[in-house]
């Protein structure tokens, strides 16, 4: 049998800014909203797991790391924030490194740290 998922490694940090992102989402926009963001990032999430590269992705080299980039969407909607990963095919494995919003300095946060 052949091997189709592959598996999904969240970081910490990616946590953190997954935590982060749901947080000021419910204190902005309340518990509904939240909840539908949560499943916005989710199916992006899962999504990985499925076919790392299938959807629209974005392929850059950031402080030395060959990354890619993915704007998660369910249905029509559309994230403010990109899930920042790496592959490891060897492994089947996706790294999420982190999930940084579009406006963010994304070199200044993909700094490995020092």
């Amino acid at each position: 049998m052949t091997r189709t998922a592959w598996d999904v490694h969240v970081t910490d940090a990616a946590q953190d800014d997954f935590d982060d992102a749901l947080i000021w989402t419910r204190a902005t926009f309340g518990p509904d909203q939240e909840e539908r963001y949560r499943q916005l990032l989710a199916a992006g999430l899962r999504a990985q797991s499925e076919a790392p590269t299938a959807a629209p992705i974005r392929r850059r080299t950031v402080a030395g790391q060959k990354l890619f980039f993915l704007r998660p969407r369910l249905g029509r909607r559309h994230a403010l924030h990109l899930l920042v990963f790496r592959l490891l095919p060897e492994t089947r494995t996706v790294v999420v490194l982190r999930i940084l919003h579009e406006k963010m300095d994304l070199p200044r946060h993909l700094r490995p740290p020092t």
